[in-house]
């Protein structure tokens, strides 16, 4: 390789590494979250090791709310924590092509159609993430421009992000109680906030993953209180995570709602087979499939081809 093409591939890695780690660093580990963190393990580590009768004392003194008190106190915070930041860091401006496949999307619900009409010289318009043929529509699942197109109604696309981001840290920490007790799924979510809901991209974009995680909190919190009774409403609230995961992160959810179906069968008290839980989730299922199905339909021309 001639020395000015190895520094001209050198010259163009530099330049992909630093605009990964820009997009990083405003964008996921967000400045302000590295500075906090900065600031905050020191302080728990010092505290931990030189005051322990301090921190026990104050961990039994610690008694958060529980049950659906938690879950609506949690969702608040987070929606109400990063409304407080809006000084510091304002509603985002979109970057990348998702976040305008997505925003396009979310148009175009917003004038009551699922796709649009194949522009004339459609070829001088193609871009990324997008497609305009057989219609011209975005190439990813709906939830997330269904969530947007919530927040346009409000009067900005980003307030459905906001929104969304509370009711995933809600539903994260109903996901928990399941599984543990209540002080820890309360501190569960204040991590959900932490993470996600102040400086991540989740909610400083416009690319999703709320509703996947929404999803995912629904199916892993109903599936415990199924295995331990027999409720309609679980199941319910079970198929409503598998149908939004399959709305927004097929894939993904697959491989979540997979094993958890096994385990639903098989295993532990196995729910399935009872037909108070069986017929609510194949119902909302089939009915999910249906939409799902018709979406394809309208966008691609066909119900079994997907955007």
């Amino acid at each position: 390789m001639q020395p000015a093409s190895f520094i001209a591939a050198l010259s163009h890695i530099a330049g992909a590494l630093r605009g990964i780690l820009e997009l990083a660093f405003s964008r996921d580990l967000n400045r302000y979250e590295i500075l906090t963190l900065a600031v905050l393990l020191p302080l728990t580590i010092w505290a931990g090791l030189k005051k322990p009768t301090w921190t026990r004392r104050l961990w039994i003194r610690f008694r958060p709310p529980s049950g659906i008190r938690a879950v609506i106190l949690i969702g608040l915070l987070a929606v109400g924590a990063r409304a407080a930041l809006l000084i510091v860091e304002p509603v985002p401006e979109p970057h990348v092509t998702d976040e305008f496949s997505f925003l396009l999307q979310a148009d175009t619900f917003m004038h009551g159609r699922l796709a649009n009409p194949t522009p004339p010289f459609w070829q001088h318009f193609e871009s990324i993430h997008i497609f305009l043929t057989p219609t011209y529509a975005s190439m990813y699942f709906p939830a997330q421009g269904l969530i947007l197109a919530f927040g346009r109604l409000l009067g900005s696309a980003w307030l459905g992000v906001l929104l969304s981001s509370g009711v995933m840290c809600g539903a994260v920490v109903w996901m928990l109680q399941a599984w543990m007790p209540p002080r820890w799924a309360f501190l569960g979510g204040l991590l959900a906030i932490a993470r996600f809901g102040l400086f991540s991209y989740w909610i400083n974009g416009y690319y999703g993953g709320m509703h996947a995680a929404i999803g995912g909190a629904l199916v892993l919190g109903a599936w415990p209180r199924l295995a331990r009774t027999r409720s309609a409403s679980h199941a319910f609230t079970l198929a409503i995570g598998l149908a939004i995961l399959a709305a927004g992160r097929p894939y993904e959810g697959l491989l979540l709602s997979v094993p958890v179906a096994v385990a639903m069968f098989f295993f532990w008290g196995r729910p399935a087979r009872d037909w108070r839980v069986f017929v609510p989730i194949a119902a909302t299922l089939l009915v999910a499939a249906f939409a799902l199905g018709f979406y394809c339909w309208r966008v691609t021309g066909s119900p079994w081809k997907t955007p």
